[in-house]
């Protein structure tokens, strides 16, 4: 019987590893195609002047593909992980945790697929217009500040924001299974709304550009989500 753990934990390695490098080298493949699809959501701000990026290295451009390459294929790896885990240990489970498990997953996903649809139609251009307004404020004065972007600090910067937008997603994953594991879910929620409120505000201010309007609609939709939860909540714990 531990052979054959053994030796499942041995293909399913041995299936992921291969992915892993059939991905980088598809990715690396189709990387100008990649490259522009990362960069579609801001186009629009370029209505008249052409979006072009900047090499002050002679690895740069190479560094960039291969950067870019790993990533996508790192992400969706980590998908075909939690796969096979879920696939692994769901012999092990009774009924109701094989459900409860699927469930998980299946929102861990959703949420994953809705915050990388955020980042690409909302957070992205909005950070993009938000900084480019300081250049075009100033262009008539006396000191002409002329923004060309660097083709690898753009990547970090994406990097960086998808980052961002996939854990505040899975926190509130993680808000609703520890709300859902307390048992007297009423008194706590009335004893830490304000709290919660508090954070979600915080974390509006620390992850938005300095702009006081979008601090309040991201900490007013944080509140939203939040409100949503503790909703499906009520419904678990009184219709089941």
């Amino acid at each position: 019987m531990l052979y054959d753990y053994i030796l499942e934990l041995k293909n399913r390695t041995l299936l992921i590893a291969l992915m892993w490098i059939s991905l980088i080298g598809t990715c690396f493949f189709y990387k100008e195609t990649l490259l522009f699809l990362s960069i579609k959501p801001n186009i629009y701000l370029y209505k008249h002047n052409l979006l072009y990026f900047i090499a002050t290295n002679l690895t740069d451009i190479l560094y960039a593909y291969l950067h870019l390459s790993y990533f996508i294929a790192n992400q969706i790896v980590t998908l075909y992980i939690l796969y096979n885990i879920f696939i692994f240990l769901a012999p092990a489970l009774y009924k109701f945790e094989y459900k409860y498990l699927k469930i998980i997953l299946f929102f861990v996903l959703v949420l994953w697929f809705l915050s990388f649809l955020v980042l690409n139609v909302y957070v992205l251009p909005y950070c993009w217009h938000f900084f480019l307004s300081f250049q075009t404020t100033i262009v008539n004065q006396a000191i002409k500040v002329h923004f060309e972007a660097k083709l690898t600090e753009y990547i970090h910067f994406y990097i960086f924001l998808y980052f961002i937008c996939v854990v505040i997603s899975q926190i509130f994953l993680i808000l609703f299974l520890f709300l859902d594991t307390r048992i007297d879910k009423i008194n706590f929620v009335k004893n830490s709304r304000k709290l919660f409120y508090f954070i979600f505000f915080l974390l509006a201010t620390l992850i938005t550009p300095p702009d006081i309007i979008s601090q309040i609609i991201v900490g007013c939709s944080f509140i939203l989500i939040y409100e949503l939860i503790l909703l499906v909540l009520f419904f678990k714990t009184f219709l089941i």
